[in-house]
């Protein structure tokens, strides 16, 4: 397959992402669920401390492990890709917690490449929210979606946002734009 038929979507928390992706996958298309919100799970199953809120370190190195396994197999799907969240996410959740990128995940970035356009689900009160397991207030939502913006850019990627419109609007311009 090739890497512009892996479609990754990003932003800050409470933006929308999960609920464009199985709305997607209800449409049929290939997804990838969210490496991050799978970890939290586990980890809240397990009494376990990597998460945003313990050890950030060891959540980000979970969330590289799952998306390097989540792209290779990926691959051997026949149609466009569409994943919640990407190896490129990993290394702009490094520089939001203020830790350096470890090499392995640039060199993950460098060779591991998804389509060159990006969806990017933007900030938006109106349907912002957290729960359980995404604890992050508003101004993290944001400086999130900020890092988010910086890391695809400093990786080659072009960024379009996602209108702040209705579920089907939002499948409708991702799939018009990008399937």
């Amino acid at each position: 397959m090739n890497a512009d038929r892996l479609i990754a979507i990003t932003g800050g928390p409470g933006t929308g992402k999960t609920t464009l992706v199985h709305a997607l996958a209800d449409e049929g298309f290939a997804t990838v669920p969210e490496a991050g919100r799978a970890i939290l799970e586990e980890q809240k199953r397990s009494g376990g401390n990597a998460t945003h809120d313990g050890d950030r370190v060891r959540y980000a190195e979970l969330q590289f492990e799952r998306c390097i396994a989540d792209y290779d197999a990926a691959l051997t799907l026949p149609r466009p890709v569409w994943f919640d969240r990407s190896i490129v996410d990993v290394y702009g959740y490094y520089r939001l917690i203020g830790e350096a990128v470890p090499d392995r995940v640039k060199r993950a970035c460098d060779t591991r490449r998804y389509a060159k356009d990006v969806l990017l689900a933007p900030f938006w009160a109106d349907i912002f929210r957290n729960d359980d397991l995404r604890r992050q207030d508003e101004a993290e939502a944001r400086a999130t979606e900020e890092a988010m913006r910086e890391a695809y850019t400093a990786n080659g990627y072009q960024l379009f946002e996602l209108p702040k419109a209705s579920i089907a609007d939002r499948v409708a311009f991702a799939v018009d734009h990008f399937a």
